[in-house]
């Protein structure tokens, strides 16, 4: 059986303020991917300072 492999560009978690709409990328608060095993803790994401 082979394996399917879907590779995107979108993050698996983006968390964004409702201004984001009128500063765009200002607006954001955090993006970034689950891990392997589907949890948060193994997983690599990005806040904004």
């Amino acid at each position: 059986m082979k394996e399917i492999i879907c590779i995107t560009g979108f993050p698996d978690l983006t968390l964004f303020r409702t201004d984001i709409l009128l500063k765009r990328h200002e607006g954001m608060v955090c993006a970034g991917f689950f891990g392997n095993d589907g949890s948060v803790k193994n997983g690599e994401f990005v806040w904004k300072e």
